[in-house]
C-alpha cells in the first residue's frame, strides 16, 4: 500500500508543479483559457483515473497488498485502448510490485524471508 501511495503522492506534485506553473503564466498575462483547457486535458483525465482506483480501493475495506495489484492489473487490462491511462497504472502497478519482487529475489537467492 505505501509503495503505490507514494507514486499516487508523486502524481500529485506533478500536478501541483503544474498548477504552479500556469499560476505563473497567469499573473504574467500569459495564459488564456484556450492554452489552459490544452494543459490541463491530459493531467485532468490521469487525476480522474487516480480518483477511480482510490474510490475502488477505499471501497473495498479488507483489501491486501495481494489484492490491490491484482485490482491495478485489472483495471489495467481494462485500459488497452488507453496508452496514457495504461502507463499511469503501470507505474502504480510497478511501484506496488516492487517491494514484492525485492522479497521474492531475497528469498530465492539468499533463502532469507521477510514478510
Amino acid at each position: 500500500f505505501h509503495a503505490v501511495a507514494s507514486s499516487m503522492g508523486e502524481l500529485l506534485a506533478d500536478w501541483m508543479m503544474l498548477v504552479t506553473q500556469l499560476d505563473h503564466q497567469l499573473r504574467l498575462g500569459a495564459l488564456n483559457l484556450q492554452a489552459l483547457t490544452f494543459h490541463c486535458q491530459e493531467p485532468m483525465r490521469a487525476l480522474k483515473l487516480l480518483a477511480a482506483v482510490a474510490a475502488q480501493t477505499a471501497s473495498q475495506p479488507m483489501l491486501t497488498s495481494g489484492g490491490l495489484l491484482n485490482l491495478l492489473h485489472a483495471r489495467s487490462q481494462l485500459l488497452a485502448g488507453d496508452r496514457h491511462g495504461r502507463a499511469l497504472i503501470g507505474r502504480l502497478l510497478a511501484a506496488g510490485a516492487r517491494p514484492y519482487f525485492g522479497m521474492l529475489g531475497r528469498w530465492v537467492w539468499e533463502g532469507a524471508l521477510d514478510d
